[in-house]
C-alpha cells in the first residue's frame, strides 16, 4: 500500500514536470522511504502514548534511528516486518522501563554496547551495498558517534537521571540490531 501511495505521489511529480521522468525509480524508492519512516514512527510514539511513556519513546526512537543511521544493523525484508520487530523492541524496552535495574547494569549496558559498535561499526543496508568503496570513512564516523555514547550518558546522569533508563534502552537495542544485521550478512555471505 505504502509502495502504492509512493508510485501515485511520484507519477503526479512527473507528469506536473516537478522531477526529471528518467530518475522516476529513485524518486518513488525515496518517496515509499519516507512515508513508511513518517507513518511507522507515528505508529510507535502512538505506542510510546499507549503506555504513558511519549518522551521516553521519543528518546528510544532517536537513539536507535541515529544508530542504524551512522552504522546500520538489521533490516526486515518488508515494510511489514520492520515495523513489527520494531513494535516489539519498543513494547520490550517499555516494559523495562517498569523494572527496578541498579544503575550499574545502566552503565554496563551502555558501555558493553558501545564495545560492540567499536567492534561492529559498520553493517551495510542491502541497497547501500554501492557504499562499499567508502567503508573506512564509515566505520570511522560510526565509531566517533558510538564514542559518543559515554559523555551523554554521564551528562544524562548528572543533569536528568529518569532519561538515563531509556537513553541506555535505545543504545543497547541499536547494539542487538547492530549484532544481529552483521550475523546476517555474515551468514547470507557464507551461502
Amino acid at each position: 500500500m505504502i509502495e502504492r501511495i509512493a508510485k501515485l505521489a511520484v507519477r503526479k511529480l512527473s507528469d506536473s514536470g516537478v522531477i526529471d521522468k528518467t530518475l522516476i525509480d529513485v524518486y518513488i524508492y525515496g518517496a515509499d522511504a519516507f512515508i513508511y519512516i513518517l507513518a511507522s514512527t507515528a505508529g510507535l510514539l502512538l505506542t510510546g502514548i499507549a503506555f504513558h511513556r511519549f518522551w521516553e519513546s521519543l528518546l528510544i526512537l532517536c537513539v536507535y534511528y541515529s544508530n542504524q543511521t551512522v552504522g546500520g544493523g538489521f533490516h526486515a525484508t518488508t515494510h511489514l516486518r520492520c515495523f513489527t520487530v520494531m513494535e516489539i523492541g519498543l513494547i520490550v524496552c517499555l516494559i523495562i522501563l517498569n523494572v527496578k535495574i541498579a544503575p550499574c547494569v545502566v552503565y554496563i549496558l551502555i558501555v558493553f554496547s558501545v564495545i560492540l559498535f567499536l567492534g561492529i561499526p559498520l553493517v551495510l543496508h542491502p541497497n547501500k551495498d554501492h557504499l562499499e568503496d567508502q567503508r573506512s570513512i564509515l566505520k570511522k564516523r560510526s565509531r566517533f558517534f558510538a564514542a559518543t555514547h559515554i559523555p551523554v550518558a554521564v551528562l544524562l546522569a548528572m543533569w536528568n537521571r529518569g532519561l538515563l533508563m531509556p537513553f541506555s534502552l535505545g543504545v543497547t537495542a541499536s547494539a542487538i540490531s547492530r549484532v544481529v544485521g552483521h550475523a546476517m550478512r555474515e551468514r547470507h555471505r557464507v551461502l
